[in-house]
């Protein structure tokens, strides 16, 4: 009787874990664009600055892409170069998904205060839905959530296809 009970605990236990996991960027697909071991905290102190960028896209049958995806940096400083976020080895932008993409910057930006991203609105499905960006600063670990819940579409939402994220607020 005993020994029951404790299976059951450790079922519901081992659920929790499950669910905490996927609510917490765990769940969907996940794709990394990365040169480096980002396991490895000691990679990342020294040389040009590395953000991770992780793309939460919306849950709705239509939220993925297939247009090519753009994000540009701003900061205190400067503004980065424009980076094309996508993965050599698999699909990304799919629905329901988290990407996952790492970017290394060619000078000081400074601290970060936004960043732009766009689609170029090609492909035979390019209207996107992002529900959340969060961006990681690779040499601090600092992770910054923007949140969005909005289309980057022509025919969807308010129409546009470049949205400005900044100051952590929604984007616009």
């Amino acid at each position: 009787m005993n020994l029951s009970r404790f299976s059951l605990f450790g079922f519901v236990l081992a659920f929790a874990c499950l669910c905490l996991s996927a609510s917490c960027g765990g769940g969907g697909s996940s794709s990394t664009n990365n040169n480096s071991n980002p396991d490895d905290p000691a990679s990342y102190n020294s040389g040009p600055d590395k953000y991770r960028i992780a793309m939460r896209t919306g849950c709705e049958e239509t939220a993925g892409t297939n247009a090519k995806m753009y994000i540009q940096l701003n900061g205190d400083k400067g503004t980065s170069k424009t980076f094309l976020l996508e993965n050599p080895l698999g699909e990304e932008f799919v629905s329901c998904s988290r990407d996952v993409f790492e970017i290394k910057l060619d000078k000081d930006i400074g601290k970060l205060g936004g960043f732009f991203l766009w689609h170029d609105n090609t492909g035979t499905d390019p209207s996107y839905k992002v529900e959340i960006v969060d961006v990681t600063y690779l040499k601090t670990g600092k992770k910054i959530g923007f949140p969005c819940g909005k289309w980057f579409a022509t025919d969807m939402d308010d129409g546009k296809t470049k949205r400005e994220f900044f100051d952590y607020r929604e984007c616009k």
